[in-house]
């Protein structure tokens, strides 16, 4: 008996000694085929605010012609002093067609002598070259945010500083030849103007070409008394005989009407961003400076600023995004967020072959992710660049796992 007990047990530890080196081999290969989940911590910003159309209001006074024909002598947005001309006005074609040609060359005199005071000066190039990689960037810039206005001024600049780069002391005898005779032309141009006359600023302000009619229905006094129903009322019919107008202050407003539960827990003095299309450059601050009564859902929001007016010069109805606040922090996948003992949030991140226990703060919730605090106080926190572990299995601090 006690030789068959002995062959007995032998058996059974020779069983388990091959099931315990099964199960051992099947988690060394599970291991290897079970790649370990992991998210970069990133720094992440979000708002919370909401998306309307409604309308820039200004100072505006708009200028009128006695003549159908026209020529513009400003840009959009450029800053006029009372009493300076906007613009000349022409009773005939052929007086509009000789303006012209006195523009042109007077833009080709002006580009030509630039460039034959630099082939005159032994000036260093590379300045030059610099200013012209700047322009290049500048036109770059206007294109891709559509403003055909800046996009010109960086164009027209760009070719003066090209010709005045590719000209050396060799043609400056020749351009001084084409400057006598632009000149020669300028003058014989001058003595012969008839038909035109000359529209001035009565005051000063933002010049700006693009009259609409509103006016005198949008006005700065109006929108003190105006309801949410009143923006359907607008009608915009601009005059035959307008020049343009002037932005005579730099105080401008935006006006919509949104939902009132949109506006719950804002008041009159709030800064606000607003990110209008793409015809402005970048954000504007502003501030809440009125919120109407309920209108059925629906209440007046009219926003202020006193910057930036020269931008919004050409603007009136317009798509924006109203911006109320705005998160800035780390984002961190729901699925990696862990609670300790304490109620404390926090992630196990790898540092090695380890996962490390980093407490944070949650700022907002952003759907599938949180919003943490960035606290750069210390490093124990967490940090841009850190991998969150994403597991369904135990997890603790300290613990080995399978990077």
């Amino acid at each position: 008996m006690k030789k068959q007990g002995g062959i007995y047990l032998k058996v059974v530890f020779g069983v388990l000694g091959v099931f315990l080196a099964v199960v051992l081999l099947l988690r060394v290969f599970t291991a290897q085929g079970k790649q370990l989940q992991t998210e970069t911590a990133v720094l992440y910003e979000v708002g919370d605010g909401i998306t309307t159309s409604g309308f820039v209001v200004r100072d505006e006074r708009v200028l009128t012609k006695p003549n159908s024909i026209l020529t513009l002598q400003c840009k959009e947005g450029e800053w006029v002093g009372a009493g300076q001309s906007v613009a000349i006005s022409h009773t005939s074609e052929a007086a509009r067609v000789d303006e012209l040609q006195r523009r042109s060359l007077s833009e080709e005199l002006e580009q030509l002598e630039y460039a034959y005071t630099y082939a005159t000066s032994n000036a260093d190039a590379a300045p030059l070259d610099d200013t012209i990689e700047q322009q290049i960037t500048a036109l770059s810039a206007g294109v891709a945010r559509h403003d055909l206005t800046a996009a010109a001024e960086s164009a027209e600049l760009l070719k003066t500083y090209i010709l005045r780069r590719d000209t050396g002391q060799d043609d400056s005898q020749a351009l001084l030849n084409r400057i006598t005779e632009l000149r020669t032309q300028l003058e014989a141009l001058g003595s012969a103007q008839t038909g035109s006359g000359t529209i001035t600023a009565p005051c000063s302000g933002y010049f700006s070409a693009n009259v609409d009619g509103l006016e005198e229905q949008l006005t700065p006094d109006r929108l003190q008394t105006m309801r949410a129903a009143d923006l359907d009322t607008l009608q915009a019919a601009a005059p035959t005989n307008a020049v343009g107008k002037l932005i005579t202050s730099n105080t401008w407003y935006y006006v919509a009407a949104v939902e009132t539960a949109q506006l719950q827990g804002q008041e009159v003095g709030d800064a606000v961003t607003v990110r209008f299309s793409y015809q402005l450059k970048q954000d504007v601050t502003m501030q809440i400076a009125r919120i109407g009564s309920d209108e059925d859902g629906k209440c007046l929001l009219v926003l202020t600023a006193n910057t930036r007016v020269f931008d919004t010069t050409a603007l009136r109805q317009q798509t924006a995004d109203v911006i109320f606040q705005t998160y800035r922090g780390l984002r961190v996948p729901k699925q990696g967020l862990y609670t300790d003992e304490e109620g404390n949030a926090g992630v196990y991140v790898l540092q090695g072959a380890t996962a490390e226990w980093k407490q944070v703060e949650i700022i907002r919730d952003n759907d599938d992710s949180y919003i943490v605090t960035l606290s750069q106080d210390s490093t124990d926190g967490l940090w841009p660049g850190d991998e969150i572990i994403l597991t369904d299995e135990e997890i603790y601090d300290g613990k080995v796992v399978q990077p």
